[in-house]
């Protein structure tokens, strides 16, 4: 496996290099995985999608979130600087981490379930676009 990004508690590893890929949350002090975010991408001219599975044992300590960031962070390096996280309707521990990324824009209906859609840019870009509009108001 290789290790993609980490910070000081968490590291996302995978397979190959591949943006377009599941990536493995692991706990870097017990090395044990806590669960998998993807990126799913269908052609190059579709924003790609990120949803995230935190196994039952290891939720409610923000592991989701941590791994959105680091994978924000690594597609900001990689020239992606804006994506969609989906997640079910029904998934409130879920909802409130995208809902710290952005604005959920649409809801579709796949196999009976309501699958929300939240429009995001990657936290570098967020901040690049608050610089830009407070340039913009001065």
């Amino acid at each position: 496996m290789i290790t993609v990004i980490q910070d000081d508690e968490i590291e996302l590893k995978t397979k190959d290099n591949n943006i377009i890929n599941d990536y493995e949350i692991y706990l870097k002090e017990k090395n044990e995985c806590v669960g998998y975010i993807l990126y799913r991408k269908k052609d190059e001219l579709q924003k790609g999608e990120i949803s995230c599975i935190i196994f039952p044992k290891y939720r409610k300590n923000n592991y989701a979130y941590k791994a959105l960031t680091l994978l924000s962070e690594f597609l900001n390096k990689n020239n992606i600087d804006s994506f969609f996280i989906t997640c079910d309707k029904n998934n409130i521990r879920a909802l409130k981490t995208i809902k710290k990324y952005g604005q959920i824009v649409f809801e579709r209906e796949i196999n009976n379930n309501k699958i929300l859609y939240c429009e995001c840019k990657t936290l570098e870009k967020q901040k690049e676009n608050n610089l830009q509009n407070k340039k913009n108001n001065i």
